[in-house]
């Protein structure tokens, strides 16, 4: 991963990481995952900004509690 890369991912976990459970897998087509704390669902990209885009997205139509525990 890059400096950019890194500091993008960083930055997402940081954001979002009450409301998702982030992982990264570079053996896959879709190495970024990010899936819902409540249990109804998942994303993935290929790029930090790629997923950021769809967790604004997934949780601006429909929330997820950060008060969920995982």
């Amino acid at each position: 991963m890059d400096r950019f890369t890194e500091y993008a991912w960083a930055h997402l976990k940081d954001h979002w990481g009450s409301a998702y459970v982030f992982s990264h897998d570079a053996t896959q087509d879709l190495p970024f995952r990010a899936d819902r704390r409540d249990g109804l669902g998942s994303l993935s990209a290929r790029e930090p900004d790629e997923l950021h885009q769809l967790v604004v997205r997934d949780y601006t139509a429909r929330r997820v509690s950060r008060e969920v525990a995982p």
